[in-house]
């Protein structure tokens, strides 16, 4: 083998081993879904997560889910929400975050 293939070979183990790790530790996205409550669309939300942080990026790619049958994916992937459009409360028991992403107003049919 030649010099160049073993490095080659050593620099896609290693991107390998990093996605790998990204994807272990990233939190579970939530599902994408469009849903009408008093009033008000929303893009899905967060699951319930440790920090405020985590629920935050759940929400924005559920939205971006959303957003992607519209705008296209490589689009969406890098589109964010207005800030006054993303909602987040903590659990009532205190365990937790989830975040929602709020659009226009809706009726219910």
């Amino acid at each position: 083998m030649l010099m160049e293939d073993v490095q080659a070979m050593r620099g896609l183990s290693a991107s390998i081993t990093a996605v790998f790790v990204i994807l272990t530790i990233a939190p579970q996205s939530a599902d994408g879904a469009l849903i009408c409550k008093s009033g008000h669309l929303y893009y899905g939300g967060s699951e319930f997560h440790a920090n405020r942080s985590e629920a935050r990026a759940s929400a924005i790619d559920a939205w971006r889910r959303i957003k992607a049958t519209t705008e296209g994916a490589a689009r969406a992937a890098h589109m964010f929400p207005h800030n006054d459009q993303l909602h987040c409360e903590r659990a009532t028991t205190k365990e937790g975050w989830r975040c929602f992403v709020r659009g226009g107003s809706c009726h219910r049919t």
